[in-house]
Order: C-alpha cells, then sequence, then structure tokens
C-alpha cells in the first residue's frame, strides 16, 4: 500500500450522535428512530434530504431543506466538543512516519471537514482532503475515494481505506481498493464482506496490513 484514505464522520471523530440530534430537533414533533437515522449514515446529504422531503413530506424545496439542515447541523458542531476518536492521532502519526500519502475523503461539506478536522487537531495532517461535493456522485459510488487516489497520485489498487458505513465500504471497493471497516463510533455498521478486516478499535489496525500482510 502506497496511500491511506480515511473517512471522517464515524473513523476519524463521531459526529453522528450530534446530526442524529439536529434532525430529531428539525422534525419535531415528528420523530426518527435509531434504525432510520442509521439507515442515511454515509450517505449523501442530498439522499438524506431527499429521504426526509418525502418521509415526512416537509414543505420546503431540496434546497431551501438541504440548507436548513446543513446551517443547523455546522452551527451544532461549532458549538460542540469534538474529540478524536480513540487512538486516531496515533495512527495517523504512525501512517505518515512509515511515509505513505494519506487523505481523507469524506460525504460532508468542505465547512465541516475543515472544521472537524481543525477541531480534532488533525488539520494540517491530511496533504489531500476531498468531499462528494467535488464529484459527481456520493457514496456508494467510488468518485469521491477514485479523486483521492489521483490527488494522491497512486493507483487504487494501492490505497488502504478506513471506513465504517455500508455505503462507505462499498464506495472503496468500487474504486478496486483494499478496505479495513472500523466499527468504533456511536452507530457501527454490521461487519461487511469484501473487507481485509473488521476492527473495533482504530488501536486494533495492523500497520503490517498495510505491507501486505493478511487480518488473522
Amino acid at each position: 500500500m502506497e496511500a491511506v484514505i480515511f473517512d471522517l464522520d464515524g473513523v476519524l471523530v463521531d459526529t453522528e450522535p450530534i446530526t442524529f440530534r439536529v434532525l430529531r430537533e428539525l422534525l419535531a414533533p415528528q420523530t426518527i428512530g435509531e434504525q432510520e437515522y442509521a439507515a442515511l449514515v454515509g450517505l449523501s446529504g442530498d439522499h438524506t434530504v431527499r429521504w426526509l422531503r418525502e418521509r415526512y413530506s416537509r414543505s420546503e424545496t431540496h434546497e431551501e431543506l438541504r440548507r436548513l439542515t446543513s446551517d443547523a447541523i455546522h452551527r451544532a458542531l461549532v458549538a460542540s466538543t469534538l474529540e478524536p476518536l480513540d487512538g486516531a492521532p496515533e495512527l495517523v502519526e504512525a501512517i505518515a512516519g512509515g511515509g505513505r500519502a494519506l487523505a481523507v475523503a469524506s460525504q460532508s461539506s468542505p465547512r465541516w471537514v475543515e472544521l472537524s478536522l481543525r477541531a480534532i487537531g488533525l488539520a494540517g495532517r491530511f496533504p489531500v482532503v476531498v468531499t462528494a461535493s467535488e464529484v459527481a456522485q456520493g457514496k456508494p459510488a467510488p468518485d469521491v475515494y477514485l479523486r483521492a487516489a489521483e490527488r494522491l497520485g497512486v493507483v487504487a489498487a494501492r490505497c488502504l481505506v478506513l471506513e465504517d458505513s455500508v455505503p462507505g465500504v462499498q464506495a472503496a471497493r468500487a474504486a478496486g481498493m483494499t478496505v479495513v471497516q472500523l466499527r468504533q463510533a456511536s452507530h457501527a455498521a454490521d461487519p461487511q464482506p469484501g473487507t481485509l478486516a473488521v476492527i473495533d478499535s482504530l488501536r486494533a489496525f495492523d500497520l503490517r496490513w498495510l505491507e501486505g500482510a493478511r487480518a488473522g
């Protein structure tokens, strides 16, 4: 492996509880359940907005509801004390110290990504940061991962991805990349097929995987 590409939410920082709370507040007195929200994790903002409009018969246009939810989530992130997931800074440093390229590829908006990385102290550690706003299709399409590999100057087959969500794992696999699924955050997805490994903590990541070692 020549490069490691990290998803953001659910891999480096757990912002899903914040987003879930914001959606509950916006939809009140209507409700959104844990399972309904979990099905949205890892999908694009546009997909979520379409689902909200249909499921809750919202009167706003797509663009109005997208702006409403985006602004509300951004305010909540600003007001929150974000912490990196346990083991994230150490793993990023270990991979960088081994001379491999690093990138972030996220579904979140550029301002959320910038805010989150800065809040958890990792803003300067990733030379390449790609968001779904830069590509034609969000996850589970491979676009965001292929763009990250292109900007890194590394072929997809030489990239290892750390992902947590079902759409994210599917996107990385569709890009032809090796995937390690993390189940450390609050909305952990069921183990997905086709991954090199499924781990419950970033501290369980085996750096030997970057040398081609198979998971035990």
